[in-house]
């Protein structure tokens, strides 16, 4: 049985079937499944019982590694990141508003790919937007204002004032005793935002904490 292909109504959005990812998938399954991802942009595979090692290796039929700066990896596999969310948690998940996974990278990742492991009956979902068919479903006018939008955009900080907002924080997490990689940058987004350049803010706050 070869790959399958089940698109939503409308295309964006498609399931694969026919492939067992726990082995190594052949050069013409890798093509079937890079071309449905090309043509519907998320895609998702049922019922898959994927060990880390397989999720590593099926990443790799995809290009090279990307680099998460905040989050440390799953002990043994560097490639991979537990993304977990306690029932009693107070705290608003970390990216939990719209975004797209590392667009901030001087060279972002292509793709994310996720593996549900535990999935509550209720609530959890990990949703996705078709940005493209939002974007070409604009009016003429709406397009231009977005054309010119990066004219009223905050001044990004320098590396100066990164150093000196980095060294701020840090003061105040000592005090807490909450000093570490992921806290100092979101102390930094939360406070500075869209002046950050964030792969500068997070080499510079790697060299603060060595």
């Amino acid at each position: 049985m070869g790959v399958t292909v089940e698109p939503n109504d409308g295309g964006f959005g498609a399931a694969i079937r026919g492939v067992d990812l726990r082995r190594p998938p052949d050069d013409a399954d890798v093509a079937a499944i890079r071309a449905a991802w090309l043509a519907h942009q998320v895609v998702w595979f049922p019922d898959q019982p994927m060990a880390h090692a397989d999720l590593e290796r099926f990443t790799r039929c995809f290009g090279d590694w990307g680099h998460d700066p905040y989050v440390a990896p799953v002990a043994g596999h560097p490639h991979v990141l537990e993304i977990r969310r306690e029932p009693d948690e107070p705290v608003a998940p970390f990216g939990g508003a719209w975004h797209s996974d590392w667009s901030f990278q001087a060279e972002p990742p292509s793709a994310t790919l996720l593996h549900a492991k535990i999935v509550p009956p209720v609530g959890g979902e990990t949703w996705f937007a078709d940005g493209a068919a939002a974007y070409e479903a604009l009016s003429e006018r709406e397009r231009a204002e977005i054309a010119v939008i990066e004219e009223f955009l905050p001044k990004q900080m320098s590396e100066e004032e990164t150093r000196a907002a980095i060294a701020a924080i840090k003061t105040d997490l000592d005090a807490q005793g909450m000093k570490d990689m992921g806290r100092v940058m979101g102390e930094l987004k939360s406070r500075h935002g869209a002046t950050l350049d964030m792969s500068r803010a997070s080499g510079l706050v790697k060299e603060a904490l060595s």
